[in-house]
Parts: structure tokens; sequence; C-alpha cells
């Protein structure tokens, strides 16, 4: 089995700039949801679910907010907009492509109950409309999107992007790679390595089946 993985996990603080247009997507969708969809999705800045976060399925580790399954055509336009708001068009591609993966991962495993396409959840903390401070999240297999806006500047950490299988083995997508040019470099890196400095580098030939550190919020060094 091979899985790759894409971690940004510290902050990123971007330069001010005008959240207008989010703040009214994220209210266009949060005013469409009913009371019962709200009650799922929408929370006071301060709850600590905002701090949570995980790459594996949804029915593996429980996500706050509401599915992309339980809303409407025209709700799932707006999320979709608010990730192509927050998100660059590469970044934006990317997280289709991992979402539709799950399609072909239910193909390939048809009675694995953890393959749920569309289970993917979205989580409001504070009024877009009305606060200087607020967040959103976007989460599911292999996604974690979290992004903080104070004061019209944007953060967004922690940030994950994985894939299963690394490559797609048949089908009509079959040899692509969802998250190949950071493999790419990876594997550059390790070629423009001395032999001394791969000695160092490379501490266990075998890959691991998971991460290290799995979703702490700290971390220390780790032990060879």
């Amino acid at each position: 089995m091979k899985i790759f993985f894409l971690l940004l996990f510290f902050p990123f603080c971007l330069a001010a700039q005008d959240n207008s247009a989010g703040s009214a997507i994220a209210m266009r969708f949060i005013n469409s949801l009913d009371s019962v969809q709200k009650s799922k999705s929408v929370f006071p800045f301060a709850e600590m679910s905002r701090y949570d976060w995980h790459y594996l399925p949804a029915t593996m580790v429980a996500r706050q907010g509401i599915a992309m399954r339980e809303l409407d055509s025209g709700q799932k336009r707006n999320i979709y907009a608010l990730l192509n708001n927050y998100l660059s068009r590469k970044g934006y591609t990317r997280t289709q492509d991992i979402m539709n993966n799950e399609y072909l991962l239910k193909e390939l495993e048809p009675h694995n109950e953890n393959r749920i396409p569309e289970n993917y959840f979205v989580a409001f903390y504070g009024n877009p409309g009305r606060d200087s401070t607020w967040g959103w999240k976007f989460s599911g297999h292999h996604i974690a999107l979290n992004f903080t806006i104070v004061n019209n500047q944007l953060a967004f950490a922690p940030f994950f992007f994985g894939i299963y299988p690394v490559v797609i083995k048949a089908g009509e997508n079959k040899s692509r790679r969802i998250i190949k040019e950071e493999e790419d470099i990876g594997f550059e890196l390790i070629h423009l390595l001395t032999k001394e400095q791969k000695s160092k580098a490379i501490f266990q030939l075998k890959a691991f089946t998971d991460i290290v550190t799995t979703n702490s919020a700290q971390v220390g060094p780790l032990k060879p």
C-alpha cells in the first residue's frame, strides 16, 4: 500500500486582504440552511472543536459540521464557491480531485464502509457577516482545510492533502498521479544528496504506513 500525504501544519498569515467576497459567500450558504442544518454547522468562534482536525475518513474519526451529502445542489454550489474563493486554482482543483477519488475507492473496495463519496464536512465559527474574527473548516478523507479571518487577515492551518492510491492503476484515469509535483520534488531532492548526506537523511528504507505524528497539535524531535 502506498499513500501520499502533504501536510502544512504551521500557520500561514497572508497580507491584509479584502475578505468581503468570502464573507458574502459564507453568509449566503449559512442563510440557506434550515435550523437543524445550522445547529450542525454554525458555532461560536470559541468552540473548541475549531482546533480539531484529521485526515482519516469521517466514519473513523467524527467531524464537526454538516456533510456535503446532506446538502442540496444550491448549497453545494455555495461551498464550492467558498473553496474556490479561499484556495488557489491549483488548490481548488486538487481538492476536487481528492474528493472525486472517493468514487474510485468505492469501486475498488465496495464492501468498505468507510468509502462514502461526499462525506466531507463544513463548519463555521463566528458570524462571517458581522464578526471581525471568524473561521471555517472543510474536512474529510485526505482533506483538512482550516481558515481563520482576523481583522481582514487570513491564516490557514492546519492544511492537509493526501491521496490513495498514489498511482491510479485502472480506468479512464489510469497512471494518473493526483499529487505528482510534490512527490517528484521529494525524489529529486533525495537524488541530489551526496552519499554521505543520504546516510544521514535516509534513516529507514521501508516507508511508514501512516504519518508518525498523526494529527498531534504539538510535536517534538522524533526518535530514530
